[in-house]
């Protein structure tokens, strides 16, 4: 059993379509994070994928922003799937979920509001190894992100990863097997972030501190403690520079300057059918790499398998029981067409309506106001003595609206500004308009590869919001790599300040 993780940022946005990079993963069970697609927004061919069932959970309030889906071959179609880790979605109420840590007891509200960004798929598969049938859960979560701006983001987070500890605990102790999988959007220990920075301080993170303990307390179950374990660290304790996620807007992929904060986790149990983890470094399409990890088991195949609720096989407007918006407009519009050719038909065997329209042709149509009149003459019929005689009578008019202070106009200085202007209007507009917009300035050279810089644009809120500066070319590096950012930067201009006049 093959199984994917991969963060796509926007499904809608992906060069590829979601069949293609099915095949490309080539595995059984494929999850993907911030999808950021509602259930509005959802297309057919993507919610439908030929040897694939699909289950989506999607933001309640904000369109285009966090959600998850989970893609299964027919080979490993799930039992049940679930949107949601405390099952309120659902039957809305939390009494499925009873093993909440001592400190995080939440209300029915506050799990509505949890479970409202669409973060969690959960499957549940019938795994097959040395003739054991037994359970297992898959995790797909998109762990929420700390915005530094949003300091009440960080309680949010906070309680969703107590949420989420409680739900595996309840998993392990009912005997079955647990593997999550997603983005964490935390960087466990320094050997994880290209600049951990002060080793105390990084360590001091109230969610990687969760994270850490969270991988390392024991759980009770059936087969006895057990606990969560990281499967690429499992193979590659000490492998450096191995990360998940980059900026894209510096460049650091180049440079590989990034973060781990995508994991494949599971039961200890499982430790025995695992049979690697690899980071797909190479694989383009987004500012995440995927993740992939194979269990040595089989699926356990059912002649006539019924498929979870939530299966989007099973949602109205993919089974034919509910029309979609646009099918619905499609029809609407071959009635009006069948409507105005019967109309047309009628209009011209009756000579009442002809008249009719006769009359009213004398009410202007709002394409007169775009029609250039004949009370303009046409430059290609005029002779030169008629083209200089109608710019000398705009020319006055234009004096006059203009209320000019001379009482006198000579007609030969007005000649000679036409000739020049008739000579050649297109390069006197030409350097009027770039005498007014002469360009962005010539970018100076960085003082670490001497080589042209780029102009950004500051976009944050604050007091140099829209002021520009320049800044070195090259991509985000660690300082020791020589192709790496310079750090050079330099401001476009002075900062404007306000200065109050002394009376």
């Amino acid at each position: 059993m093959k199984i994917a993780t991969w963060n796509i940022n926007g499904i809608r946005s992906l060069k590829k379509s979601i069949a293609c990079v099915l095949n490309d993963l080539s595995s059984d069970v494929v999850c993907f994070q911030e999808t950021k697609v509602s259930r509005g927004q959802l297309q057919e061919n993507t919610a439908l994928i030929n040897g694939y069932t699909s289950y989506f959970s999607y933001p309640r309030k904000q369109s285009g922003y966090s959600g998850v889906a989970t893609y299964c071959s027919d080979s490993f179609t799930p039992e049940d799937a679930q949107e949601g880790l405390s099952g309120v979605l659902a039957s809305g109420n939390c009494d499925c979920l009873q093993s909440f840590s001592s400190d995080f007891e939440p209300s029915l509200s506050d799990l509505t509001e949890l479970e409202s960004e669409g973060r969690v798929i959960i499957t549940y598969h019938l795994i097959k190894f040395n003739d054991e049938i037994r359970r297992l859960a898959i995790i797909n979560v998109y762990c929420p992100r700390v915005d530094p701006d949003k300091p009440e983001r960080h309680l949010y987070k906070m309680q969703f990863c107590f949420l989420l500890e409680a739900k595996t605990k309840e998993l392990c102790s009912n005997g079955c097997f647990v593997v999550i999988v997603g983005d964490m959007n935390i960087a466990c220990c320094p050997i994880d972030h290209c600049d951990p920075g002060d080793e105390k301080e990084f360590n001091a993170s109230e969610a990687r501190q969760w994270l850490k303990y969270f991988l390392s307390n024991p759980v009770n179950s059936i087969d006895g403690n057990i606990c969560i374990v990281d499967a690429f660290r499992h193979f590659y304790p000490d492998k450096k520079e191995a990360y998940t996620c980059w900026n894209v807007k510096t460049g650091a992929r180049l440079t590989n300057y990034g973060t781990r904060i995508d994991y494949i986790l599971l039961s200890s149990n499982l430790l025995p059918l695992l049979e690697n983890c690899e980071i797909l470094s190479d694989y383009d399409g987004s500012d995440h790499c995927p993740v992939t990890a194979v269990l040595k088991c089989d699926s356990v195949s059912e002649k006539s398998v019924q498929l979870p609720s939530i299966c989007t096989r099973l949602w109205p407007e993919f089974c034919g029981r509910q029309q979609t918006l646009q099918s619905f407009l499609q029809k609407v519009q071959n009635t009006a067409d069948q409507v105005t050719k019967f109309s047309d038909s009628k209009v011209q065997s009756l000579p009442s309506k002809n008249k009719l329209s006769q009359k009213k042709s004398a009410q202007k149509s709002i394409k007169n106001f775009f029609t250039i009149t004949n009370n303009i003459p046409d430059h290609n019929t005029m002779n030169k003595t008629d083209i200089y005689e109608t710019e000398i009578e705009q020319s006055d008019q234009k004096l006059d609206k203009e209320a000019a202070s001379s009482d006198s106009f000579e007609l030969n200085s007005l000649g000679t500004e036409y000739d020049k202007f008739s000579s050649s209007p297109k390069l006197n507009q030409a350097m009027e308009w770039k005498s007014v917009f002469r360009g962005p300035p010539k970018p100076p050279l960085c003082s670490g590869h001497s080589k042209e810089c780029v102009l950004r644009t500051v976009k944050k809120k604050g007091p140099n919001c829209g002021r520009q500066f320049f800044m070195c070319a090259q991509p985000a590096g660690h300082p020791s790599n020589p192709d790496a950012n310079c750090n050079f930067f330099k401001w476009v201009s002075a900062p404007k300040f306000n200065v109050l006049k002394k009376s």
